[in-house]
């Protein structure tokens, strides 16, 4: 089995955080347990003052700039092999997936603001996301409003497709 707790760095509390990191050793180190996968997630300042024993540790390494590069690449080509692989022949699907690439790589490029952040992986999936919907912002802030309000907006579409979720939009 495969058990991943996200955001131990949440906790605001320490003293409840450093009981959840001895609760969470409890259960790795249990002989019941020792078989399966835990995967823990926090960002290191958190992390620090609640750290767990006996456990491998690994930083998420930031993106240089053909990382980048790589990425945007592969996401633009993933997105339109789902998008139009029934309709459309592998070589356009390339070709096209490549010039969208390169126009959102030239944007980060020419915007520093917005280049710095595609270190971030998580930063730079939703740039792409932004950038194929046609609304990329120029700075952080714009960046994450509009992520917000398209993630809000689908949110709300798809609640307005079920009974419980057309509750939802009235909240």
């Amino acid at each position: 089995c495969v058990l991943m707790f996200d955001g131990l760095d949440e906790i605001p509390d320490l003293e409840l955080r450093q009981a959840v990191s001895s609760w969470l050793d409890e259960q790795i180190n249990h002989t019941d347990w020792r078989s399966n996968l835990f995967i823990l997630t926090c960002r290191p300042a958190g992390y620090e003052a609640a750290p767990l024993l006996n456990v491998q540790t690994l930083d998420v390494q930031p993106f240089g700039w053909d990382d980048t590069k790589r990425f945007v690449h592969q996401w633009y080509l993933a997105n339109r092999i789902v998008t139009m692989r029934a309709t459309t022949p592998s070589r356009t699907i390339r070709d096209l997936s490549s010039q969208d690439a390169e126009t959102l790589i030239s944007r980060l490029a020419d915007h520093p603001r917005l280049g710095a952040l595609t270190s971030n992986p998580l930063l730079l999936t939703m740039m792409c996301l932004m950038h194929e919907m046609g609304q990329l912002p120029g700075s952080r802030s714009q960046l994450y409003k509009e992520i917000c309000e398209v993630h809000l907006e689908r949110w709300r579409r798809r609640g307005s497709q079920s009974p419980e979720g057309a509750n939802l939009n009235r909240v």
